[in-house]
């Protein structure tokens, strides 16, 4: 009886174990998959912030040496048009 006892709990013990190994190794695939999705973002979202505001520092570097048909798109980045459309209003009003 304490031999048939012995081996249902070796069993029940092997098949948590090759659970558990399998789960281990799905997270890690998954985990390993969301890292390599994250490299694209990664790369291109300090570009995606800093693109509007190196369009305005420049345009205000060409307004500086009297450039002054110098205008900003207002149709790129929705978070920049309040500051492009002024700036286009005070290239508009100096020229």
């Amino acid at each position: 009886m304490a031999a048939l006892n012995l081996r249902a709990i070796e069993q029940q013990s092997e098949r948590t174990r090759r659970i558990s190994n399998r789960t281990i190794t799905t997270l890690g695939l998954i985990a390993a998959l969301g890292i390599l999705a994250t490299f694209p973002f990664i790369f291109s979202f300090p570009g995606y912030i800093t693109q509007p505001v190196d369009d305005l520092t420049a345009g205000i570097q060409r307004l500086g040496a009297g450039d002054y048909s110098q205008r900003l798109p207002t149709d790129t980045h929705p978070e920049f048009v309040g500051v492009a459309r002024a700036f286009n209003d005070m290239t508009r009003w100096t020229s």
